[in-house]
């Protein structure tokens, strides 16, 4: 993709157009670069106004929008509220149609804002001014640059660069980072690398998936954020966002290290121009033009569990009981193709599945929702009543001479819904709410590129010259493509909704096109099950999340299969802190569940999943800041540590919300990792150890490791994890604080877990000093009532003496756990009115990370020999055999010293090594491995060297 070049070779050919050369003709551009563009000049004050007009700027009868008219381009430039302008570019003489797939409310029906405008004295230039931008319009060629009212150029076309209403290239500083696009290989900066916006099923065979450089993958979202200015002071983020819903091809700063170029498929560009200065700003006004994610149901937050090839009730039915009986939480079963009778969409196999209503209804009752899948490729098989309802409405594609389009798919000969017709996707929500009154729980949506066999990476679909019906607009497959996968996830919700209006629908959506959000949670689609695809999973979620979308995951153990032990639980605690968590692979390979390699790894994914539900009121509450504000729920580093250059780029760790940060591990064989702290104080999750940053650190990584830090002045709601499912939880509230000298705040979000029913809002406000720390839990606000409960009030760190606490002025209990050096405040719930917390102890901090006493308790088998006394070695200790005390026989005790937050590994003795502990089967017994973090460590002997021998 070289036409950025060949943009500028055209040029010669278009004189007529050409720019100007002058940069002074009137109208400050500010000062000119070697490269063609300008620099940054401050906008002081409102726009100076000498009230010309020039007589190729038109006004309309709507004061926010003006026409720039041009000999071979037109711009269009409106300026709406909340930092948003709107530069479309069109053929010249030519009237745009109104139409978007994407928008929640119209362009028409938006807020506009009071814009003036002035023209240099010769006509040359035109300047429009809001309160948010200045626009400058050059006549010889149309060529826009925009700055905010600071004075910094946040969008400049190219001035050598020949004038095309389907294609722009712009100047891009070398220091500009760009972001989002949606679901893409590769690093989080997307700078130096071309993209193309096309929904496509990438699936390669010799990958069993996409392959590492795939391009262009499932998501097509047109919109990136990019932020500008080398130094922290000087940095400033904008979005764009393309609302074509053509190819799109994006060259960013590959062909030409200093500009950017976007070409559409389509006859003109769509923008909007979105203003920041922080991420933050960007893709709160970004989300409100596009829409943002409901609050999805509390289980939909859980694991789930899914693989093509369970393949009849019987085996879902046991697989029930495999998470019951290994003790594992998990929400949700999902039916991959294989449910299907015949591969007809919306039907099951009346012999292996005859019954899903009762299989629905067993999974419930014992804590499961059950999804199943919906493909688009309807069968071509007369006398199906699907089949028959679509042909006789004429709802399918037709090629261009009217006849149907029938394509191949699992389903052999197939028709596609035009789901740009109102009836089609009429009669699609129709389906789905049959298919949910059968006791269905979720739609999973795929292949909806829409994809046609067969699948080989090669863009397998409809041909885009199918004409279509375009919500009454008629244009053609060429158009419709990036949003068939959206429309049908809109149709789709909708008949969730009519089956249970009592219930937030889940989607799970392969393809999309902007405002996906609004309708489904997505996914990264076949990544394969490689160490490569692993490290590629974090920078594509939040390369997804920075473009709008939430509601993002992976497939745990990849979906090729075949994962081993180490890449199964690597994947599983990247999988852990996603905000979708989905096991999945293909037909074919072993199975994939937690229990299915190894004790090791089920005990790490039992703990992986119980800690990710303790967080789930935590989670809930980001979902509502979403809904209320557009933030993501994973962030990028550069979304919460703006100010920090040096994490800018950073892909490969991030923040869950704005207290926890994560660095999963995704390299085979690591046994450390590096993780890069922002400046101010850090907390190892499980220790309490301190690390001032900035600062970038080095961990240790056994198999269980998810290194993970929080932030000074974090508030963390938290509910006991050991549970089976989300419909379990409750009980105790854990609010675990980490006091700042800078107050900080949290709003805790509660309701019942599913429904439109009654929501409560409580804001946490935490601030530390001199004396000690205060929380003030605000009054509840909404009618949601949590009942009478526990709160237990965890303070980090605590390491002086504590005086005392009080609420609301009255003493209250506490403990302090000099070991773990917190303090422990247990309380009823203050209810509706809130309560403040004061908390009188020493501030001082003794020492970073010091050691700790874990406590060992140690079940050994019945062949132990009477009197023998059991010891424990280990690395933190040199090693030595230090001996335990019989609590009664079968069970001793003890403690063993180890460094905080770190990990350090042991083994059981009888004093000696000829006497060390056997795995069952008197198999020889790798080193166990712990945290250095308080508590109790639980063990079982299995058998002893001498004994076996």
């Amino acid at each position: 993709m070289r036409w950025i070049v060949g943009a500028l070779l055209v040029l010669a050919g278009c004189a007529s157009e050409q720019p100007s050369s002058s940069h002074d003709a009137g109208v400050d551009v500010g000062p000119a670069r070697v490269d063609g563009g300008v620099d940054a000049a401050p906008v002081d004050g409102p726009c100076a106004m000498s009230g010309r007009v020039p007589s190729w700027i038109e006004t309309t009868d709507r004061a926010h929008h003006v026409i720039a008219r041009g000999a071979i381009r037109d711009v269009h430039l409106w300026a709406f509220d909340d930092g948003l302008l709107r530069v479309r570019y069109v053929p010249a003489s030519t009237a745009p149609i109104e139409r978007s797939f994407a928008l929640v409310t119209p362009a028409n029906e938006m807020a506009p804002a009071a814009i003036t405008i002035d023209a240099t004295d010769d006509g040359a230039f035109a300047t429009i001014c809001s309160d948010t931008f200045v626009a400058t319009i050059e006549r010889e060629g149309m060529r826009v640059v925009v700055r905010d009212r600071a004075g910094t150029v946040l969008l400049e076309d190219a001035p050598d660069v020949a004038p095309s209403a389907r294609e722009v290239v712009r100047i891009s500083p070398r220091d500009e980072l760009f972001t989002g696009l949606g679901e893409r290989t590769g690093p989080f900066d997307r700078r130096g690398r071309r993209a193309i916006v096309w929904t496509t099923d990438a699936y390669d065979p010799a990958h069993g998936g996409f392959a590492p450089d795939a391009d262009p993958l499932y998501l097509a979202i047109p919109f990136f954020v990019a932020v500008r200015g080398a130094a922290a002071s000087e940095a400033v983020a904008y979005g764009l966002f393309t609302d074509v819903a053509y190819r799109q091809e994006y060259d960013l700063a590959a062909s030409d290290p200093d500009r950017y170029g976007i070409r559409s498929a389509g006859p003109e560009l769509d923008q909007w121009l979105i203003a920041g200065p922080h991420p933050r700003d960007v893709l709160r006004r970004y989300s409100s033009l596009t829409g943002r994610t409901p609050r999805p149901p509390r289980w939909s937050l859980g694991f789930h569990q899914s693989r093509w090839g369970y393949h009849d009730v019987a085996r879902m039915d046991r697989l029930a009981s495999d998470f019951r009986a290994n003790d594992v939480p998990a929400d949700a079963l999902w039916l991959d193709i294989q449910h299907m009778d015949a591969f007809r969409t919306f039907t099951f196999d009346p012999l292996r599945f005859g019954d899903p209503e009762g299989l629905a209804s067993r999974l419930d009752a014992r804590g499961f929702s059950l999804i199943v899948i919906a493909d688009p490729g309807l069968k071509v098989d007369p006398g199906w009543s699907v089949h028959d309802r679509v042909v006789a409405g004429g709802l399918y594609l037709r090629n261009p001479d009217g006849t149907p389009h029938v394509a191949s798919t699992w389903a052999s000969d197939s028709l596609f819904l035009d789901f740009t017709m109102p009836a089609a996707r009429a009669l699609w929500s129709e389906e789905i709410t049959r298919l949910a009154r059968r006791g269905i729980d979720g739609i999973w949506l795929d292949v909806n590129e829409p994809t046609t066999f067969p699948e080989s990476g090669g863009e397998n679909t409809v041909p885009n010259d199918l004409p279509i019906h375009g919500d009454g607009i008629a244009t053609t497959m060429a158009e419709g493509h990036n949003v068939y996968a959206l429309l049908q996830a809109r149709a789709t919700r909708e008949g969730l909704r009519e089956a249970h209006p009592d219930r937030r629908p889940f989607i799970l959506c392969r393809a999309g096109f902007a405002g996906i959000q609004r309708e489904a949670a997505v996914w990264t689609g076949d990544a394969p099950s490689t160490w490569w695809s692993l490290e590629q999973v974090l920078p594509m979620l939040l390369g997804t999340s920075m473009s709008g979308v939430p509601f993002v995951g992976s497939d745990v153990g990849g979906y090729s299969g075949h994962a081993t032990p180490e890449l199964f639980a690597r994947w599983m605690a990247l999988g852990s802190i996603s905000p979708f968590f989905r096991a999945h692979q293909t037909n074919g390979p072993p199975d994939a569940e937690p229990w299915s390699f190894g004790s090791e790894v089920l005990d790490i994914s039992r703990a992986r999943i119980r800690a990710r539900y303790a967080l789930t009121p935590y989670l809930v509450s980001l979902f509502d800041e979403h809904e209320r504000t557009g933030a993501p729920v994973l962030r990028p580093m550069m979304y919460e540590h703006f100010e920090d250059r040096a994490l800018r780029d950073v892909g490969d760790q991030a923040m869950l919300g704005p207290f926890l940060l994560v660095a999963p591990i995704t390299r085979e064989g690591a046994t450390t990792r590096e993780v890069r702290l922002p400046s101010g104080r850090w907390y190892e999750v499980d220790s309490g150890a301190i690390v001032e940053g900035p600062r970038t650190i080095e961990v240790g990584a056994t198999l269980a490791a998810l290194p993970t830090f929080v932030r000074e002045g974090a508030i963390l709601p938290r509910v006991s994890g050991d549970v089976a499912s989300t419909r379990e939880l409750g009980g105790t509230l854990f609010l675990d604080v980490y006091p700042s000298a800078r107050e900080s705040t949290f709003t805790l979000v509660e309701d019942a877990g599913d429904g439109y029913g009654a929501t409560s809002r409580t804001t946490l406000t935490l601030g530390r000093h001199e004396a000690g720390a205060r929380l003030v839990i605000g009054a509840r606000e909404g009618d949601f009532d949590p009942g009478a409960r526990t709160i237990e009030l965890r303070v980090w760190r605590v390491d002086g003496v504590v005086r005392g606490v009080r609420v609301g002025g009255v003493e209250q209990a506490f403990v302090h756990d000099e070991n773990e050096r917190t303090l422990i405040v247990r309380m009823a719930d203050p209810g509706a009115a809130g309560a403040t917390i004061e908390l009188d102890y020493d501030v001082t901090i003794i020492e970073p990370s010091p050691p700790l006493d874990v406590v060992l308790e140690v079940e050994v088998p019945e062949s132990t020999p009477v009197g023998s006394v059991v010891h424990v070695a280990s690395s933190a200790n040199g090693w030595t055999h230090a001996p335990l005390e019989v609590v009664h026989p079968g069970l001793a005790r003890g403690t063993l010293r180890v460094g905080r937050g770190e990990w350090f590994e042991y083994k059981y003795t009888r004093g000696t090594w000829d006497t060390v502990e056997k795995w069952p089967g008197c198999v020889e017994a790798t080193n166990r491995y712990g945290l250095g973090r308080a508590g109790v460590r639980r063990d079982r002997v299995f058998e002893w060297r001498d004994v076996c021998e």
